[in-house]
């Protein structure tokens, strides 16, 4: 019987390979340069807090960022008061971007090369939990004593 880590290991590891890392361009962006890539971005205050965000758009000469409606992404800006934008499944906020230090816009291919990268190690992991288990179960097995 194996130990009760050994169960948390291979359930945390199993949770990590469900997990999508974000890495962003290391290069600062302006507000209009984001809203024109239509990815998904993080912007920085002047205390350094990070606040990543869905998709910059800009309607009457505003700024608004779009946070999803989900319990798996977080949303920062959730004690601030939205805006009525009509869009379905978005909550959007009004921002001054003169507010934050800096803009950056999501790497995509890096993203999804680290987040193959955590699933790969995840698995090997979970692998070599799982054939550590079924080893002491066979030698119990084919033990005749």
């Amino acid at each position: 019987m194996k130990s009760n880590l050994e169960i948390i290991i291979a359930f945390l590891v199993a949770v990590m390979t469900f997990q999508s890392c974000t890495v962003y361009y290391h290069q600062n962006y302006t507000p209009e340069e984001v809203v024109q890539s239509q990815k998904k971005f993080r912007m920085v205050d002047k205390n350094g807090k990070k606040y990543p965000f869905y998709k910059l758009i800009e309607k009457d000469s505003s700024l608004y960022v779009l946070a999803k409606n989900s319990i798996f992404y977080s949303n920062k800006f959730k004690n601030q008061e939205e805006a009525e934008l009509g869009l379905i499944g978005f909550s959007a906020y009004s921002i001054n971007p003169e507010n934050y230090e800096y803009f950056q816009i999501k790497n995509s291919s890096a993203s999804g090369w680290a987040t193959a990268g955590v699933v790969a190690i995840s698995i090997g992991i979970l692998y070599w939990i799982l054939f550590d288990i079924w080893s002491d179960d066979w030698d119990d097995f084919f033990s005749f004593e």
